[in-house]
């Protein structure tokens, strides 16, 4: 809850530490845009106008979000409460959706390619998760179950609480999201407009299931699964597919990633029940749940197109 977050003094004015994580988040887009829209060749100021269309809209889409999802914020869910931002409770997918309807519609007012801006907010997009993860180390959220086994104790990547120890989920996220942000902008110019944001979602999607999966702080959360961890798959799932069926006749590796990808989503329901019910090391279950996930991942990327412009 917001009301439990950190605070800091800047100037004598009280502000709380993850809204100002998520406005370095903002401000490094911002730096970040610049370079893309010169390497892309885009209209000046194009993604300028996006992340501003992107900041009220994704208030409003995140916060939303969140309120018609969680399951505890249903108890107390009313007209006026939703507007209530200071009691917290906001949704990662409601930003990120938000970014995207923005991207469309910069794109239509200013007559720029649709594929291209899809392609030019994924570098930005991640280096503001970066920071939103970061400021997640000052709230309650990002932490995995109780830690039951010794491996990681005394390691940078646990969470000390006041009864047990815990997985700094949020850095792991973070970490991911700085490499994300890297590859995605060197990626840039190098495939057919889209195949970017198509990469995004592969990766952004994959590594999210695995992520959503180790949150265990009761966000978004029915029974066993979360629905941040439902959306991140049917991104994943989508992206897999448009790259697997856009081009006929259908080649031996798209064939195999369609086999393989309801093996995978049934693989990853399975894996999940037995890590949520079952006696059987989490960490074993978790490598094979990276196995299932890398291995349609790593086919559809490869059936990416590059382009000679």
């Amino acid at each position: 809850m917001l009301t439990e977050l950190a605070t800091i003094d800047i100037l004598g004015l009280k502000l709380y530490t993850y809204g100002f994580f998520l406005t370095l988040g903002v401000l490094f887009a911002i730096v970040l845009a610049y370079f893309v829209e010169r390497k892309t060749s885009l209209k000046k100021g194009t993604l300028l106008l996006t992340i501003c269309i992107s900041m009220p809209l994704g208030v409003a889409l995140s916060r939303l979000l969140y309120c018609l999802t969680d399951s505890n914020f249903r108890a107390v869910l009313t007209f006026k409460n939703i507007f209530l931002i200071s009691t917290g409770g906001m949704s990662m997918y409601g930003a990120i959706l938000a970014v995207i309807l923005a991207a469309l519609i910069s794109a239509k007012i200013l007559s720029e390619n649709t594929r291209k801006m899809l392609d030019a907010i994924t570098a930005p997009l991640m280096a503001f998760i970066l920071f939103a993860r970061l400021g997640e180390s000052y709230t309650q959220l990002g932490i995995s179950r109780p830690l039951v086994t010794g491996v990681l104790e005394g390691s940078f990547l646990v969470h000390i609480g006041e009864y047990d120890l815990y997985l700094k989920t949020w850095l792991l996220e973070a970490v991911c999201a700085a490499v994300l942000c890297i590859l995605l902008y060197t990626w840039l110019n190098k495939y057919k407009k889209g195949d970017v944001f198509l990469s995004w979602m592969i990766l952004f999607g994959a590594t999210q299931v695995i992520f959503e999966s180790l949150r265990y702080d009761g966000h978004m959360r029915f029974s066993f699964v979360g629905l941040q961890q439902v959306l991140s798959s049917f991104l994943w799932g989508i992206a897999l597919l448009i790259l697997s069926l856009r081009k006929k006749p259908i080649s031996k590796r798209a064939k195999i990633n369609l086999f393989l990808l309801p093996v995978a989503v049934f693989g990853a329901i399975g894996i999940e029940f037995l890590i949520d019910r079952s006696e059987i090391q989490k960490w074993l279950l978790y490598i094979g749940y990276i196995a299932l996930l890398s291995l349609p991942s790593g086919i559809a990327l490869s059936l990416r197109e590059k382009t000679h412009e």
